[in-house]
């Protein structure tokens, strides 16, 4: 439950960032649906990838090499790296590409890395305790908690301008293929149907790419 509402969350968010139309229309519904679907991918996705690295040659690699403490801090950020790219590409609906998604996460990685750093060094001199008391721990959780989560967002909003500037940067060339039954000309565009205006089978055109969902392109 404690995922899948930080899942929504996430989801909100990527509604203001990426320019899908079809998306202020959605019903609450239809938000939960995505929400429950893409949370259920992500665990069985982490669940895969603990069973792959935990059985065979492979555990027995990772327990040698592991004690390693290069080794060890490499894997470890690679793995965060790998699971916020998993994110950004998987949670918002817009076709988001692995390239965009990996440097958004690799930002996010590093701040996360670099606050964890801050906070190690300072917690190791400073006495805090003597102005919170027992509610220490609490406070420096939930900072550490509502920190992280800005480097998170920080990230996605480096994949979501990495994103528009090739949403917004996009002419490309085709030719016509056909006009459907509702009088739509439409062609193939990154393996995607793309529906054209004022246009005629046959012609080859320059377009101007205006709206993307996962399956289909306007422009």
């Amino acid at each position: 439950y404690a995922v899948s509402r930080g899942i929504g969350a996430i989801y909100t968010m990527t509604k203001k960032l990426f320019p899908l139309d079809e998306l202020t229309k959605e019903v609450v519904f239809h938000y939960y649906l995505y929400t429950i679907r893409i949370t259920i991918f992500i665990l069985l996705s982490a669940i895969s990838l603990i069973i792959v690295l935990a059985i065979g040659p492979i555990a027995r690699i990772f327990h040698v090499f592991y004690g390693i403490m290069i080794f060890r801090a490499f894997l470890l950020f690679m793995m965060v790296t790998l699971f916020f790219t998993l994110l950004y590409r998987m949670i918002p609906r817009a076709h988001i590409f692995f390239r965009e998604a990996f440097r958004g996460a690799l930002v996010a990685t590093i701040g996360e890395y670099l606050l964890m750093s801050f906070l190690d060094f300072y917690l190791q001199r400073a006495n805090f305790s003597n102005v919170y008391g027992p509610l220490a721990s609490i406070v420096m959780v939930l900072f550490i908690l509502d920190w992280s989560a800005k480097m998170f967002y920080f990230g996605m909003f480096v994949t979501h301008r990495l994103y528009m500037k090739r949403f917004l940067a996009r002419n490309v060339e085709v030719e016509v293929e056909a006009i459907n039954h509702r009088g739509q000309a439409y062609t193939h565009v990154f393996r995607k149907m793309c529906y054209l205006k004022n246009v005629l089978p046959g012609e080859r055109v320059e377009i101007s790419i205006m709206k993307e969902s996962r399956s289909r392109i306007y422009a």
